[in-house]
């Protein structure tokens, strides 16, 4: 199934249950995230893989089905970068008298459709509430910053990094009812990604690790505007 019928089929599950909303919200948010990761691999003598903080920007989409319980998906347009510190030991097997210092930066740039499940508080001016549930990710594009080192042919190659990514995600928050239908929300949220981020275009004996994984701690603010309430 290729990425338009997985979108088309989220929002296609959520907007047939609109018939059943009690409430519904649409809004935007702005916040920043960081990553965490880490590697390991039979050409690295010692790794040190240190989350850098990267924005996003979203599209929300929130329904309820009740009080207490309802849904929520969009469009997330974001950046998760992450910095290999200097001093880390890259051993080629092209080269072996030669190992490279590999410092270096990489941002990548995802758009990401979360879908979650919402338990919240009673509450006139603000209601707290739980979220869990899981994303996906394409990939839409990425760069590699402060590089001191030289792999030849394989930075010609666009496609380091796999182009899709999904995990888990749980996060909290509360929304504030600025006025009747105008809400201000904060959230905190953790992403768990399952997906290898390395492509396998990678050449074996120019790098070969384990795994390398999303893990992103996002936290974000934002204003929704509710269409209407049963």
């Amino acid at each position: 199934m290729n990425s338009k019928k997985i979108i088309l089929s989220i929002f296609f599950s959520f907007f047939t249950l609109f018939a059943f909303a009690q409430e519904f919200q649409i809004g935007i948010s702005q916040g920043f995230n960081t990553l965490r990761t880490s590697q390991q691999g039979q050409n690295i003598n010692s790794t040190s893989v240190n989350g850098k903080k990267g924005m996003g920007t979203s599209l929300v989409a929130e329904m309820y089905l009740s009080e207490h319980v309802g849904f929520s998906t969009g469009f997330i347009f974001e950046n998760r970068s992450y910095a290999i510190d200097d001093g880390v030991v890259f051993q080629s097997e092209v080269d072996n008298l030669n190992p490279y210092l590999i410092p270096a930066t990489h941002d990548l740039f995802y758009k990401t459709v979360p879908i979650l499940i919402k338990f919240r508080s009673k509450g006139d001016k603000g209601k707290f509430y739980i979220e869990g549930g899981s994303y996906v990710s394409w990939l839409q594009g990425s760069s590699v910053q402060d590089v001191s080192y030289d792999f030849g042919s394989v930075l010609e190659n666009e496609n380091l990094f796999n182009d899709f990514d999904m995990g888990f995600s749980f996060g909290t928050g509360v929304d504030l009812y600025i006025v009747e239908n105008i809400i201000l929300g904060f959230n905190a949220r953790l992403n768990l990604g399952l997906v290898d981020m390395n492509a396998k275009e990678w050449p074996e004996d120019v790098f070969k690790e384990e795994s390398l994984k999303n893990n992103t701690l996002q936290f974000s603010a934002s204003l929704k505007y509710v269409l209407g309430k049963g």
